[in-house]
């Protein structure tokens, strides 16, 4: 595939369907002009595939709103549409308001990002009183995931919350990076108890007031909330309402947020224009965080981090809950941002939002690399064993700390891509090697999508991290 163009190599890419999957006709010409109904078309099709009900997607530049784009119902039984004040949940899109709201409380000295979480929260479980704030922040603490027996549908108080996890801690701190939201849990149980409000005014005060959000808001599942949108879920080939979250779950500050699209142009500014915070402490966000063994996770403060070839760097965060799926996506070098919202269960709302982004700001996602030249036929191979799952997982391919978490936890671990379908390509499409560390980048082609896999590689070989993205 070397030698073919670039909408050649990535219509191939996506299986021969990339023209109309990822709507070349909808992409900015020269003069920067995209077409819409285009978009709007591609939008539709995604949609059916997916069987989406409602979907939203909002394309800001530097603050100002580009193009909205409203699909579908927010309530299917009343025939209520999607508009621009309908609310989506946002998952684990908005755990970037709890970094916002430990570093506004950093800047005014009563937090430090070094400092102990035991310092800092009331009656925290002794096994988790030394974490730095900054390893919960960027998932490398050890602190286990929700425990056993946690249910979106019960109510929980912070003593429940903080029994379910009070399990042995996964790793030794900042060894292995690995996703908890029980620790922005913990977080948001911190700015509770340094401001003396509970998290959900602490949000709608402090941070959505402040950045001049007219309808966002914490969510409250008991509440009879306008404008929220319901959630749905495909289950025996029939749509059904997905588990209805408890009022302590729906709120929980892993992420539980409501949001609008006509709140994303204020928000994207809000996030860059100094009103929440410092550009000093707003980079801290994006400043990618390091393991002991010096390797880089790919993860700052509550923000996914990735960078392209060309150099330029990609923010983003999903998010996910009972009948919602929200992607985040941000190009900091030109002030590209774009959320694209759901209200269903659905595994490609991310490549929706990487299609749309292609089409406005072209050259911005993992969907425009070509393949390279390969320079390490067996590293490939090692990968797609270990993402398809061709053969159990060996401790001897990872690193110690990894390979000891692995055997300890399962193979749930680390990513695997083998339930999406038969794969048919499987091809290195980036490359970058530093002296403490080299990162390849796998593009998974399948018939009607393309998934993408991050594999990072101490200087001895062993595999520290394996990542989706």
């Amino acid at each position: 595939m070397s030698g073919l163009n670039r909408r050649e190599a990535l219509t191939a890419a996506l299986g021969g369907v990339a023209a109309s999957a990822i709507g070349f006709g909808g992409r900015a010409d020269a003069a920067g002009t995209v077409d819409n109904a285009a978009i709007e078309a591609m939008l539709d099709r995604d949609m059916a595939a997916a069987r989406i009900p409602g979907l939203a997607v909002t394309v800001m530049r530097r603050g100002a709103q580009q193009a909205m784009f409203l699909r579908g119902k927010a309530s299917v039984p009343f025939d209520a549409p999607v508009t621009d004040r309908t609310l989506f949940h946002t998952g684990s899109v908005g755990k970037h308001t709890i970094a916002i709201g430990i570093l506004r409380m950093q800047e005014a000295g009563l937090v430090s990002l070094d400092g102990e979480v035991g310092r800092y929260v009331k009656d925290v479980p002794d096994r988790w009183a030394k974490l730095p704030i900054r390893n919960l922040l960027g998932h490398t603490s050890g602190m286990p995931d929700y425990g056993p027996g946690f249910a979106q549908d019960r109510p929980y108080t912070r003593k429940d919350l903080f029994a379910l996890a009070d399990q042995p801690m996964q790793f030794e701190c900042g060894s292995v990076w690995n996703y908890s939201n029980t620790a922005f849990t913990l977080l948001g149980q911190l700015i509770e108890d340094i401001s003396g409000m509970s998290y959900a005014r602490y949000v709608r005060e402090e941070v959505f007031g402040r950045a001049g959000l007219r309808d966002s808001r914490p969510d409250d599942a008991k509440s009879p909330i306008p404008y929220r949108s319901e959630p749905y879920e495909w289950r025996d080939g029939a749509l059904q309402h997905a588990v209805r979250m408890s009022s302590s779950v729906s709120h929980i500050p892993a992420g539980g947020l409501l949001m609008s699209p006509r709140d994303q142009p204020a928000w994207a500014t809000a996030l860059t224009d100094g009103r929440l915070l410092s550009a000093a402490s707003a980079e801290l966000m994006y400043r990618p965080g390091r393991l002991n063994n010096g390797g880089a996770t790919g993860y700052g403060l509550a923000w996914f981090l990735d960078t392209l070839p060309s150099g330029r760097r990609i923010v983003w965060h999903t998010g996910s809950v009972p009948g919602y799926r929200t992607a985040y996506y941000r190009i900091p070098e030109t002030g590209f941002s774009m959320m694209v919202q759901t209200n269903v269960a659905t595994d490609r709302h991310y490549m929706i939002a990487q299609k749309v982004a292609e089409a406005f700001d072209p050259g911005s996602t993992t969907l425009s690399l070509k393949p390279i030249r390969e320079t390490d036929a067996a590293a490939t191979a090692r990968a797609r064993a270990i993402v398809l799952r061709t053969a159990p997982l060996s401790g001897a391919d990872f690193a110690p700390d990894l390979a000891r978490f692995i055997a300890s936890h399962g193979d749930r671990t680390v990513p695997r891509y083998d339930m999406f379908g038969t794969v048919g390509a499987f091809e290195l499409v980036q490359e970058s090697v530093s002296k403490q560390e080299r990162w390849r980048r796998y593009r998974a082609t399948y018939p009607d999508h393309v998934r993408y896999v991050s594999v990072g590689n101490l200087p001895d070989g062993k595999i520290f991290l394996v990542l989706p993205r």
